[in-house]
């Protein structure tokens, strides 16, 4: 597999030439900085527009897609015109809800999660219904 810049003028050609173009975009650590504090994470006005400029043009449909909760991204992000993915594709088409079997499971989980960490500076553990998130960016390195 070649690198994406190293095959870039066949890549931009085909792009140029193509009647729609989708692209998704992972928010933290791709539009936004990584931060210790994922509430700390947002878009910086250069980004914020360059997404605008894109959603504006008819044959780009653009989707930002997040671990994040939909609402969170929507907020974050804030650019009309484009399409919200959040929880990594769990929300954002409809309503699903877990198995009453993997929320118990998940729960149990959460519960083991906050025990193993409960003891640990820095560590955190984000409960997002579907899902559950362990923050670690803020611990010490050891």
């Amino acid at each position: 597999m070649s690198h994406l810049f190293s095959d870039w003028r066949q890549i931009a050609a085909r792009v140029r030439g193509a009647d729609t173009v989708a692209l998704f975009l992972d928010f933290d650590g791709t539009l936004a900085p990584l931060r210790a504090r994922p509430e700390d994470a947002l878009l910086n006005e250069s980004t914020r527009r360059a997404l605008t400029r894109l959603a504006r043009n008819p044959r780009v449909g653009v989707w930002l897609i997040s671990g994040r909760r939909l609402a969170d991204v929507r907020l974050r992000a804030g650019v009309p015109g484009i399409r919200y993915i959040g929880l990594q594709g769990s929300e954002g088409r409809g309503r699903p809800t877990l198995h009453p079997d993997a929320q118990h499971l998940l729960d149990r989980v959460k519960c083991e999660l906050i025990r193993q960490v409960e003891d640990m500076p820095g560590i955190r553990i984000e409960d997002k219904g579907a899902a559950i998130a362990v923050h670690y960016r803020g611990a010490e390195a050891g």
